[in-house]
């Protein structure tokens, strides 16, 4: 059980990441490669394990929202190509998806480009 694993680094102090304290991009990475999380830091991998972030259901669901995002961007590239004004409401949708981690990481996150 989740409650059950509480890792604690060796001052004691817990090693999950509290998203209300800390930005967790500082402690976990998005692979598009293969749309699993990875990380360079004992308190991300420690939060990917307890969590289960790599679990297959969640990696399909980031591979699928991968895979429409693209569809989506290339519509809005043609939208703003042809000088569409709906162009803006088709990006939105992206952003407004249950996997909002793949959008972000496409599109903003210095570390966008696949790692091992």
């Amino acid at each position: 059980m989740k409650r059950e694993l509480y890792p604690l680094a060796a001052d004691r102090s817990c090693l999950l990441i509290d998203p209300t304290a800390e930005d967790p991009s500082q402690h976990l990475f998005l692979m598009l490669n293969s749309c699993q999380y990875g990380s360079d830091t004992d308190k991300g991998k420690a939060t990917i394990a307890v969590f289960g972030l790599n679990r297959p259901d969640l990696v399909q669901g980031r591979q699928d929202s991968f895979q429409t995002a693209c569809v989506i961007m290339e519509g809005w590239h043609r939208r703003r190509q042809d000088s569409d004004p709906s162009a803006d409401r088709v990006a939105q949708a992206p952003l407004d998806s249950f996997f909002v981690d793949v959008v972000y990481t496409i599109t903003v996150s210095p570390q966008a480009s696949p790692r091992p």
